[in-house]
């Protein structure tokens, strides 16, 4: 990771002037030599490059010179005031000359002020002349050490992997930054433009100090149609000192899937086949139907889907390749219940049958759909065997218990050559007496038969009556009379 950090100087605060002392002498009587009783004096504690910001510094050179020469100076006189974050490392005193030296801070670490300052509590350094350095401390001006931002990854690179044109939204969190300053402004910039589309970048945060902060709502999309390697380079700043960051994004084609294709609705027990669109063939690592709700609808491996509860499911199809990128594609499928079965009625003496239901209708005679039936009532425009259907939604009922139409009683054959059918409809069980006379009303046969709510059929041997015409007569409540030929 690409990292510096900048040291610029403050303005001297208290008693961190430097004080040099004048040079005083006397004579010695009877003697024109002058004897030096002046204490010697730091004239200059700075640091020897005063540049205004340092960058990717980690020894500092301060240069102190006294007013005449010293002895015996070495580091063990010279101190550091700094907070617990900068560790000034070692001290280095380097003799230029008797009257200069460069004291070195190697190593130096953290961030924070530093002041440095010689003093001498052992009277050990002297000038030639023997005279001790004051007892007091010679400061340099305060600097600061400002805290590096850095990136919280810990790398150069960050690798990531990306599937077809997917926005990779995370990107926040890879910014993450940990600056030590307190109430420092930091700021994300883009210093090489990608083939794809970086939002949210620049992006400036407040850092309370000692805190991680990133940038809000930083994505990364790359190019349509885009496959291969796309490089993001990012820098932070908190105005002095920078950190830099590589984010490689490896755009891998996605799986074709254009989607999935079957029926909208279905009925509850129905099967429905549904089957992907534009799939590219390939190896898969993982493909797989499913439904949202099986308690609505199971799907198999296949596509079979089977309808098991009225409601809206949801129909999935996801596939992935052995890279990890995936792709699915769904289709919403409304389940329908299946109508109750309906019935069919007849008013006594009436010739309308009439269903229970009124939408959705369709008669059959004999199991056979009759067109344009589809009322709730229907005229027969015969005798036969109804029945109706109910559809709703696409789905129909199960079919009616058939009736068994007849105007009235019926004979039939009609004419007859050995056996009469007599059907007798009626409305509640009683007695009835049904015989069969000549055209002159004599009875030939006779025969009293219990009718049951319904039809009641009755039956008669005609095989040695003669050819002719034939009375039926039929005695109820109300009595009727038919006639029929016999061959």
């Amino acid at each position: 990771m690409i990292a510096m950090f900048s040291l610029f100087l403050l303005p001297t605060t208290g008693s961190a002037a430097i004080k040099a002392s004048n040079v005083s002498s006397y004579q010695v009587p009877g003697n024109n030599a002058q004897r030096d009783l002046a204490p010697p004096a730091v004239t200059n504690l700075s640091r020897r490059s005063p540049y205004d910001t340092i960058s990717n510094m980690t020894s500092f050179t301060f240069r102190l010179v006294f007013n005449e020469p010293v002895v015996k100076l070495n580091n063990s006189f010279v101190g550091v005031y700094h907070p617990t974050t900068l560790l000034p490392g070692n001290t280095i005193v380097e003799k230029i000359n008797d009257r200069t030296f460069d004291i070195i801070l190697d190593n130096v670490s953290g961030y924070g002020w530093m002041q440095l300052y010689v003093y001498d509590s052992l009277g050990a350094i002297r000038d030639l002349q023997g005279n001790p350095l004051p007892l007091e401390r010679f400061i340099s001006n305060r600097f600061v050490k400002n805290a590096v931002p850095k990136f919280n990854n810990n790398s150069t690179s960050v690798p990531i992997t990306l599937c077809g044109n997917t926005s990779f939204t995370k990107l926040d969190s890879i910014l993450s930054t940990f600056d030590g300053d307190s109430q420092q402004r930091i700021e994300w910039t883009i210093r090489k433009a990608a083939r794809g589309r970086v939002n949210g970048l620049p992006a400036q945060r407040l850092l309370p100090g000692n805190q991680s902060v990133q940038p809000a709502n930083a994505s990364y999309t790359p190019p349509a149609g885009f496959t291969g390697l796309d490089t993001v380079f990012v820098q932070v700043s908190d105005g002095l000192s920078t950190d830099s960051l590589f984010v490689a994004f490896h755009v891998l084609p996605q799986p074709a899937l254009s989607g999935i294709t079957g029926a909208a609705s279905a009925c509850i027990g129905e099967q429905k086949q549904f089957s992907t669109i534009g799939t590219s063939q390939g190896v898969w690592a993982f493909k797989n139907w499913s439904t949202n709700d099986a308690s609505l609808a199971t799907i198999d491996q296949n596509g079979v889907l089977r309808a098991k509860k009225s409601g809206n499911a949801i129909v999935r199809f996801e596939i992935a390749d052995p890279n990890g990128c995936a792709q699915f594609a769904q289709q919403t499928i409304t389940v329908y219940p299946i109508p109750a079965k309906p019935s069919i009625s007849r008013d006594l003496g009436a010739t309308v049958l009439k269903t229970n239901i009124t939408t959705g209708v369709q008669w059959f005679d004999a199991g056979v759909r009759i067109q344009n039936a589809t009322k709730q009532e229907y005229t027969p425009g015969k005798h036969g065997r109804y029945s109706v259907t109910q559809t709703l939604n696409g789905c129909t009922s199960a079919p009616s218990d058939e009736f068994l139409f007849v105007e009235s009683s019926f004979a039939y054959p009609n004419p007859a050559r050995d056996v009469l059918n007599v059907q007798l409809p009626s409305d509640k069980q009683q007695m009835a007496i049904v015989q069969i006379a000549d055209i002159s009303w004599r009875v030939l046969m006779e025969k009293e038969v219990q009718l049951n709510k319904g039809q009641t059929l009755v039956q008669f041997n005609i095989l040695n009556l003669s050819k002719g015409i034939y009375r039926l007569i039929i005695k109820t409540e109300n009595n009727e009379y038919k006639q029929f030929a016999k061959e």
